[in-house]
């Protein structure tokens, strides 16, 4: 049997061993807590990390697609170039004489075309598509 000292408020029994669960937990207690004092951020830098790395890949995912997307428009261009190099060399009567000339009007008007559908594409007061070369806008 246990026997409980009578005290100002009991607080004798807060320092008693015999019978208590404290001596037993004290030690996994301090260890857990010399623990939480190295990785008292772990979860803060877990989240910060995780973030940050969907982010960047979120980022690169949309740069790709907008690079597939210029690219598809530049091919798309050379094959409007290309049909209407055809269309001029099957019209009748056929144009012989000034064929070379036509092809290469075509090809002078399609980097023009290109590069004025990817200045469209531009955001206001930049001067092309990448960061760093922005223009002060006209005053």
């Amino acid at each position: 049997m246990i026997i409980y000292r009578k005290s100002l408020m009991g607080l004798a029994l807060l320092w008693k061993c015999n019978g208590s669960a404290l001596p037993r937990a004290l030690i996994p207690a301090i260890f857990s807590s010399a623990v939480a004092v190295f990785f008292e951020l772990y979860v803060f830098c877990y989240i910060t990390a995780f973030a940050l790395v969907f982010r960047t890949n979120t980022a690169y995912a949309r740069y790709w697609e907008a690079r597939l997307a210029c690219a598809t428009m530049a091919s798309k261009w050379g094959d409007a170039a290309a049909m209407a190099l055809a269309a001029a060399q099957a019209a009748s009567p056929p144009v012989t004489h000034s064929s070379p000339l036509v092809g290469s009007l075509l090809g002078a008007w399609r980097e023009p075309l290109d590069a004025g559908a990817q200045l469209h594409l531009r955001p206001p007061g930049r001067s092309c598509l990448w960061p760093g070369t922005a223009r002060p806008p006209p005053a």
